[in-house]
């Protein structure tokens, strides 16, 4: 089925709305370009902003691919196709290509650290999906120069949607977020259009191994499975009030600012808004 990007008219049945996906080349190029200041791409800030000392900072990660020697002596390289995650092979002779083929198989290396790479093909892990990795280090102790009684905090905030936002009109219940994580608590910020300026809604979200593991049962983020989360709108809340579903969204945005100190890494593929009930979303 093909995909519905937000710009593209409603009908009934209301289809997943895809906000964000880094499969697209034009979400992946937003992710690229992730500054403190640059209003068309991600943007990051953490509390050295107010004389902090936590350190944040975000990247683009294309999706995995690995090479695997076959028994003929030929290289069989693998990677993952943008659009449905499937496999798409192509070998490659070791003495005889030309020029060219041995461009592309240089680029389909691996790097030298991949997990992938030194593994036999029965124990490698599933090939990445393209997604925005945000990472960093919260420290909670107060700024000698700083004014605040608080510290500890990151956060990373989408491009603005152009034409005045996304028009949710009523048809969606929940946010779908494709993402993996270290279990720390992350807060999802909404921006809405409204007469409060900045008018944003918070929800919350924990992935992957529970905190209580012993460190040394830790996985690496690299190895863990991806997580489809749904929160629906209802559970935002901006003080006392309320998120409903007839909103313009504006931005989209993630905070961590759990009271920890330590290193964070999150990673999100795709962003949605679905209709979601009886553990089921709502497909069209």
């Amino acid at each position: 089925m093909a995909k519905r990007a937000w710009w593209t008219p409603l009908a009934y049945p209301f289809q997943p709305l895809t906000l964000y996906d880094f499969t697209n080349p034009n979400d992946a190029a937003d992710a690229k370009r992730t500054d403190e200041r640059d209003l068309d791409g991600w943007r990051i800030s953490d509390d050295g902003v107010i004389g902090g000392y936590s350190k944040s900072m975000a990247s683009f990660v294309p999706g995995g691919k690995y090479n695997q020697q076959q028994e003929d002596g030929t290289t069989k390289t693998t990677i993952t196709s943008t659009e449905s995650g499937s496999e798409i092979s192509d070998h490659v002779e070791d003495d005889d290509e030309d020029e060219d083929n041995e461009a592309d198989q240089e680029e389909n290396e691996y790097d030298d650290d991949d997990p992938n790479l030194h593994l036999p093909s029965t124990e490698r892990i599933p090939l990445a999906l393209p997604h925005l990795r945000w990472e960093g280090h919260v420290d909670t102790a107060i700024g000698l120069e700083s004014k605040f009684d608080r510290a500890g905090f990151a956060a990373l905030r989408s491009p603005e949607f152009p034409y005045g936002g996304v028009g949710l009109l009523g048809g969606y219940d929940a946010l779908e977020v494709v993402c993996r994580s270290d279990a720390r608590v992350y807060t999802v910020n909404l921006t809405v259009e409204s007469m409060i300026p900045n008018d944003v809604y918070q929800g919350h979200i924990v992935t992957n191994q529970p905190a209580s593991l012993p460190e040394e049962q830790q996985q690496p983020l690299s190895s863990q499975q991806w997580n489809t989360l749904y929160l629906p709108f209802i559970e935002f809340g901006s003080g006392r009030r309320r998120l409903e579903n007839k909103i313009r969204l504006e931005s989209i945005g993630f905070t961590l600012m759990d009271g920890k100190n330590g290193p964070f890494q999150f990673d999100v593929a795709r962003i949605r808004a679905v209709n979601f009930w009886e553990g089921c979303v709502w497909e069209g």
